[in-house]
């Protein structure tokens, strides 16, 4: 039950992840730009990578779990 449960959440949050910057092309634009400069700074080092990218997608998926229940609510 708990293993459903806790793929049940990581999928919601990828998918409002991408809807979210689907949604806001400015927002994924940034991330793509923020994502390039982390490969080109760190080529070889995905651990800084994907720190370099942490609190930038932190904020973005808090927004956009936000964004999607809105989004829920306003369909029913």
């Amino acid at each position: 039950m708990f293993m459903h449960l806790m793929k049940e959440v990581m999928i919601k949050l990828l998918i409002s992840f991408y809807d979210y910057l689907k949604d806001n092309p400015d927002i994924a634009r940034e991330y793509g730009e923020l994502k390039l400069s982390l490969a080109k700074k760190y080529p070889d080092n995905i651990k800084k990578y994907k720190k370099g990218k942490e609190a930038f997608t932190k904020e973005i998926q808090t927004r956009a779990l936000k964004w999607y229940r809105h989004k829920d609510v306003e369909q029913i």
